[in-house]
């Protein structure tokens, strides 16, 4: 039995893949996309500059609508995660509950419980952040597949 409440990170970014094959079809033909001009926010974003990059299916293009729909999706996947980091409990209440708030003063009014929860926040980010960054260079047939489905192949 599987003690962890949520879907495993795998899980959760392979629905998000799934979901981002499955509308691709209404996706390429959504009048934001006509011209293909890949947007400023899609141009910066490393992790679909990494699978651009590892795709060896293409000339490392893609279309900017397939561009700008995965970007949404990992938005989601990272999303999801933070909150189910931030709803865990710590200290006899969630991370959430000590980091409400905590921004919003100086760091020499922290207790150490908040310190420890800011910790923990940040070095999930990175953690999240370099395991997206390694999905993303090995993400292997989904490109084709996202393309086969806007061909209905």
């Amino acid at each position: 039995m599987n003690a962890e409440p949520y879907p495993s990170w795998d899980e959760k970014l392979n629905r998000a893949l799934q979901s981002w094959r499955d509308t691709a079809a209404h996706q390429a033909r959504r009048p934001i996309f006509a011209d293909d001009r890949t947007c400023e926010d899609c141009r910066r974003d490393p992790y679909v500059i990494i699978a651009q990059l590892e795709d060896d299916s293409t000339a490392h293009r893609w279309p900017h609508w397939m561009q700008h729909t995965l970007r949404e999706h990992l938005i989601d996947v990272r999303g999801e995660l933070s909150e189910a980091l931030a709803l865990r409990p710590y200290a006899g209440a969630t991370i959430a509950a000590f980091l409400d708030g905590a921004g919003l003063r100086p760091r020499h009014t922290w207790d150490q419980t908040t310190r420890q929860a800011v910790q923990i926040v940040t070095d999930q980010a990175a953690l999240v952040d370099l395991w997206l960054r390694y999905r993303m260079a090995t993400l292997a047939p989904w490109p084709m597949r996202v393309r086969r489905a806007v061909l209905g192949v």
